[in-house]
């Protein structure tokens, strides 16, 4: 999956090849691993991508249940193809949408569960109320102050 989103994003290889870049040392992501030990090194399947609205950021979701994936949101900077925030779970993560401004993002999964993030740090700003099941798609309203979720049933949701 991380292969084929870079391979979208551009080789950086090509792109060094076609405009030279003056070296720089590249952070590595921030990783946030709470998937089961046993789902260590599984490459989950992808299931959405959607850009912030500052075209700074693209955001991944992954997983599956059967064969079991671990869950995975990874936010890539489009400027230097590379993710720079890995989160790895137990249950799959279904879908995921930015906050108007892009400070903030939302994900669903497949236990129910919607979480909103800080999208620099991904520290968890907010935990909405569980789905019964799996959260298929969610958005934030256009003045960032509240949002819709689809799944099991449809919600709005203040924040």
């Amino acid at each position: 999956m991380r292969e084929a989103v870079a391979k979208a994003l551009g080789s950086p290889e090509a792109a060094s090849r076609s405009t030279p870049e003056p070296a720089t040392a590249v952070p590595a992501p921030l990783v946030r691993d709470t998937a089961p030990p046993e789902m260590r090194g599984v490459e989950p399947r992808l299931w959405s991508a959607v850009y912030s609205p500052d075209g700074r950021t693209i955001a991944t979701t992954a997983g599956w249940d059967n064969p079991h994936e671990p869950g995975e949101l990874v936010l890539w900077d489009v400027a230097s193809r590379r993710p720079r925030v890995v989160i790895r779970q137990e249950s799959t993560i279904r879908t995921a949408a930015f906050s108007p401004d892009s400070a903030r993002i939302a994900l669903g999964d497949f236990a129910g569960r919607i979480v909103v993030l800080d999208a620099a740090t991904a520290e968890v700003v907010r935990e909405l109320p569980q789905q019964l099941k799996l959260v298929n798609s969610l958005v934030f309203s256009p003045d960032g102050q509240g949002m819709s979720v689809s799944g099991d049933r449809f919600s709005l949701a203040q924040l």
